[in-house]
């Protein structure tokens, strides 16, 4: 049964549809996620540059169904059953940030991460699983975050862990893996728009272990945008990681 949503809750759920009560200067409509489609990730359309956004979606296989899903205060998160011969149960946690940072007078960034999670019930299985963003895109950089290093190119790095989206009017749009959680990113393009893969976890987990990873999503003004990126980059990455149980 879908969960209701309290007074306290960011997100409400109605037929298997999340959507986000956060509000923001650059989205038109309530964010939203289709819980049954994780692969859709959070969908939203930007307000000055009339664009749809598709930002962290879960790459799960096309047989898993949704089995559980809950909201607790910023959170939404949702489980996939597995059925093929892999049993790679995956959790999605979506959450979206509280503070939104105002780089300047009536400019805010406004921030989403998800947690992803993934287990077995076979002796060993194939862990790999990507989130996937797909967005409207005019130039992309790729960025290396270290520490209290982040530094942004215009060249593909097979180190990167985040890629700055920028667009001709109105946002830019930050993608970043917490740095202790990349295996690889992968960027594809077509007709002006881009998709952004952000592979996770080792090629194998066996019964008994979690692995858990996160990966964030910001949107802000194209102005300043480096500077925006980076603070969130760097906050990001300052971030306590979730628990481990």
């Amino acid at each position: 049964m879908p969960t209701k949503a309290t007074a306290a809750n960011t997100w409400s759920i109605v037929n298997q549809r999340a959507h986000c009560q956060g509000q923001s200067d650059f989205v038109q409509e309530s964010p939203a996620i289709d819980l049954a489609a994780p692969q859709e990730g959070i969908a939203l359309l930007l307000r000055h540059d009339h664009v749809h956004d598709h930002l962290l979606g879960i790459d799960v296989p096309a047989d898993c169904r949704l089995g559980d899903h809950w909201t607790r205060g910023s959170d939404v998160t949702a489980v996939y059953e597995p059925k093929d011969a892999q049993r790679l149960r995956a959790t999605a946690m979506w959450r979206l940030h509280p503070e939104r940072r105002a780089m300047e007078p009536h400019h805010e960034v406004v921030a989403w991460e998800v947690v992803v999670s993934a287990q077995t019930s076979a002796l060993k299985s194939d862990s790999s699983l990507a989130v996937v963003s797909t967005l409207a895109a005019n130039t992309i950089s790729w960025g290396e975050l270290h520490g209290e290093s982040f530094q942004l190119s215009g060249h593909a790095s097979p180190t990167a862990n985040c890629i700055l989206v920028r667009r001709d009017a109105g946002t830019s749009c930050l993608v970043a893996v917490h740095p202790t959680d990349l295996r690889r990113i992968e960027i594809t393009h077509r007709r002006g728009r881009v998709a952004i893969g952000c592979w996770l976890f080792s090629s194998t987990v066996e019964k008994g272990v979690l692995l858990r990873s996160r990966v964030l999503a910001a949107i802000g003004p194209a102005t300043n945008d480096l500077a925006w990126a980076t603070s969130v980059a760097l906050d990001f990455g300052a971030s306590t990681p979730p628990l481990t149980s």
